[in-house]
């Protein structure tokens, strides 16, 4: 009697269009659901109960630091180029240890964790002191005990609130592009080191400025050789050639694509060593691969010697008999070891003018910007007769002449080098490190200088624009915010151990076909192995599914897989939850345990965040796969597809899901872990895998979340006959009244009961007969058998609401 009164409370229930939300599930299911969906927030942690990892899960970069416990000064380094800027200042300044910016790293360098391993190893084997600052450790307490930071460029980390009022030094690098070197930005130090008169001339207009030399080679003066270096260097040389040692800079001032054409004639006659500039190492990789295929083919080739960022530019020097370089500064580090330089001009006429000003992003914090101008020393040496060093070349074709000149005059050009390097460097010794470590000492004990006017005027102007700029952007972030959510722009994951991609499948009782899905994903081109993980979230199965995760997680020990299992089925939606709280990744992938994913398709997930930095969400469609044991799709097969057949073809952007923007189905789609976090996850109250993914995307949508929808399709093995498809679309039934009463302004859409259900199913078949709806219009005998399917959906739909609850109720019942 009390299990018919339950029933009866329910039907009533269900038919009383007033019944709320909170009160039918607390009814249903007995507890209260979160008044702000925050479904997240209950996923309990406990609840797995076997847990498989691949050998790569756990893998994170390991380093190991080497600090100095009593440093109050630090020295900020981002690449080991900048370490031996430093090297010869260190050993002055007990007090002081160096400072891996892995913040910096993490975000510009896209073997990030490759270079942080090898460059802690490096600092190791120099047996030098150091730390690494990265995104989870707490800034205040990290740089708390700095009273100097020393660097060689105004750093993102120097601005941060802990350090704006910690003095600091800036280290003279190199001497060229003076539109860069002695800029404005000299200002936010208390201190600049520069080389000599010519550099303080600038440079001092910012902050107060000691000439000290180049420190950086000290080495090249004190006849401190590293001999191991040097040895193995010239292993690879060739004893009866000479040998260049070409330095090219980085950007739109690079000489790469222009000396390409010359390399092999080069090779014939000379050894030839390549140092790459560090930005173009890690910034600009993509085009340092290009030049390389561009010359791959010439069999001469092979003989160059690529030398990394870790290799000391005296060592260099010590080995190379003649140096070719474009607009770099290491033209001028060239001229200070007597070194013959050929010059390659290779800017375009235009290039002060117009192709200078074209500004562009090479990663997240390295732009293209003005560093020079027709003035600036690296240009007035090329250009101007009095102040020539070596060959000038502007015609590629004349480069190997010019390089035997610059070997056979090395007499008359060594006078020439000679005037430069007194108008830039003043000290030609061994002790420029030792004067910068004294200059670093007398203002630790001492004030800071005063502000010169010209630092000031500076700061005046980038307040005011600052100012202007500050209110047009909050005025238009108000405009933006009106149409949507500004979320999307202003997320970054710069911890250590995050993955780009977090891949989150659901899995009950399907084992055979996971595998299929399971392989797809270990297939993905054109994103690394290590930048995505696979968490498998197995929803109670009784079957192998365990098993197979252990045969896939060994046969790919370098993917990052995931398997939890947990012993009661709890759907679909619970299970995602479970995975997005256990994801790594700034993105949150979804497919289900039997579909097939193309191999680009993380790529293009990829491709499609960065071209469209306000979505939330990325997502496509499904299209039936055939198998070995289905060849054809059935009836009702034929029919679902027919259904989501004009969503193949129109990628939508708008604010409206299922009248237009159906983004968000779970066999394919991607969104920002932060919006998920936001939102609050997936409901876990819909039955069975139905609904929960729509019910997201509008909760989404109503956030003012925009999500994307493109027509690309994953491949799906399901082949639904009539059994099947009645029991889906009766569990949707109660998944539509579900959404209805959380999203009551979607009852046009999910509501099947009355008058609604009639106008509905009346619209459904006007498609049927109609030939403007599906990909192809519907022969007479499919109209007829679709017209037929879909009243049986749609009698399903508007029954299941109840037949699925009662099952739920007894099912409770049952359990007590």
């Amino acid at each position: 009697m009390y299990q018919f009164s339950r029933a009866f409370k329910l039907i009533t229930m269900i038919q009383n269009k007033g019944t709320a939300y909170k009160e039918f599930i607390e009814f249903l299911y007995g507890e209260t659901p979160p008044a702000d969906h925050n479904f997240l927030a209950r996923v309990d942690p406990s609840v797995v109960t076997e847990t498989i990892k691949s050998d790569a899960y756990d893998d994170a970069v390991r380093f190991e630091e080497n600090p100095n416990l009593n440093a109050s000064i630090g020295f900020l380094i981002e690449y080991p180029f900048h370490y031996y800027i430093y090297k010869n200042i260190y050993p002055h300044l007990p007090e002081s240890e160096f400072i891996i910016d892995a913040v910096w790293i993490r975000r510009n360098v896209k073997n990030w964790a490759e270079l942080l391993e090898g460059f802690t190893k490096f600092l190791n084997d120099e047996k030098v002191r150091f730390r690494v600052f990265h995104a989870g450790l707490d800034a205040n307490e990290f740089f708390k005990n700095y009273q100097i930071l020393v660097a060689n460029t105004n750093k993102p980390v120097l601005d941060l609130p802990c350090n704006r009022n910690k003095k600091k030094v800036r280290v003279m690098y190199g001497h060229s592009k003076d539109l860069w070197n002695f800029g404005p930005w000299s200002r936010r130090f208390d201190l600049a080191l520069v080389y000599g008169p010519y550099s303080h001339k600038y440079v001092r207009n910012y902050t107060h400025s000691v000439i000290v030399g180049n420190a950086r080679l000290d080495g090249w003066f004190s006849k401190e050789a590293n001999q191991g270096a040097r040895d193995a260097l010239k292993i690879q040389l060739d004893p009866h050639k000479k040998t260049i040692l070409y330095l090219p800079t980085h950007g739109n001032l690079c000489s790469l694509e222009f000396i390409q054409a010359s390399i092999p004639k080069l090779l014939t006659d000379y050894n030839l060593l390549i140092k790459p500039h560090q930005l173009t190492l890690y910034a600009d990789t993509e085009r340092l691969e290009r030049f390389r295929r561009s010359i791959e083919n010439y069999p001469e080739t092979k003989n160059i010697i690529w030398v990394d960022d870790f290799a000391d530019l005296v060592d260099l020097f010590a080995v190379s008999d003649v140096v070719i370089s474009d607009n770099s500064g290491a033209i001028f580090d060239a001229i200070l070891t007597d070194k013959p330089i050929v010059l390659l001009d290779a800017l375009a006429d235009q290039f002060f003018e117009k192709e200078m000003w074209d500004v562009g992003k090479r990663s997240k914090d390295v732009w293209n910007i003005p560093l020079t101008y027709p003035d600036s020393i690296e240009q007035r040496i090329k250009s101007d007769p009095r102040m020539r060093i070596g060959e000038t070349v502007r015609d590629i074709q004349e480069l190997p002449d010019a390089v035997s000149r610059a070997l056979l005059n090395i007499d008359q050009e060594t006078i020439r080098r000679k005037r430069i390097k007194e108008i830039v460097f003043s000290y030609r010794d061994r002790s420029s490190g030792r004067r910068s470590a004294q200059a670093i000492k007398t203002l630790l004990t001492s004030r800071s200088p005063e502000k010169t006017f010209l630092a000031l005027q500076a700061e005046m102007e980038v307040v005011r624009e600052t100012v202007y700029l500050q209110e047009e952007i909050t005025r238009l972030r108000g405009v933006l915010r009106s149409y949507f959510n500004l979320l999307p722009f202003y997320e970054e994951n710069d911890e250590l151990n995050a993955v780009e991609f977090s891949v989150v499948i659901p899995t009950f009782n399907n084992c055979e076909s996971l595998e299929e899905t399971l392989n797809s994903l270990a297939g993905q081109k054109g994103v690394d192995v290590s930048a995505f993980e696979i968490i498998i979230v197995d929803d109670g199965s009784s079957d192998a599914t365990a098993e197979v995760m252990r045969e896939f997680t060994q046969k790919h020990p370098r993917h990052k897989i995931l398997y939890l299992k947990y012993a009661k089925n709890r759907g679909a939606g619970f299970a995602r939850n479970v995975g997005i709280s256990r994801a790594r990744g700034n993105l949150v992938a979804f497919t289900d345990d039997d579909c097939i994913v193309p191999a680009d398709w993380l790529s293009n997930f990829n491709k499609d965040f960065e071209e469209n930095r306000e979505v939330a969400g990325v997502g496509g469609w499904h299209q039936w796969h055939k198998t070995q044991s289905t060849k054809k799709l059935s009836a009702i097969g034929r029919y679902l597809a027919w259904q989501v057949s004009p969503m193949e073809k129109l990628p939508n952007k708008s604010f409206r899901w299922a009248e237009t923007n159906i983004c968000g189905n779970t066999s394919n789609v991607c969104y920002r872990k932060s919006v998920l976090k936001k939102v609050g996850g997936f409901s876990h109250y819909y039955p069975a895998a139905t609904g929960e993914d729509a019910e997201l995307a509008i909760r989404i949508h109503k956030a003012r979340l925009q999500l994307l929808y493109l027509p690309r399709m994953v491949m799906h093995k399901k082949n639904y006959f009539l059994r099947g498809f009645i029991k889906n679309n009766l569990l949707r039934g109660l998944a539509d009244y579900i959404t209805v009463k959380i999203h009551p302004d979607y009852n046009y859409v999910y509501n099947l009961s009355g008058w609604n259900g009639f106008f509905v199913s009346c619209k459904t078949l006007i498609h049927i007969f109609s030939s403007k709806f599906g990909a192809a219009p519907l022969r007479l005998p499919d109209k007829f058998l679709f017209a037929g399917i879909s009243l049986v959906m749609n009698f399903c739909l508007a029954a299941g609401k109840y037949s699925t609850s009662l099952k739920i109720l007894k099912k409770r019942a049952d359990s007590k």
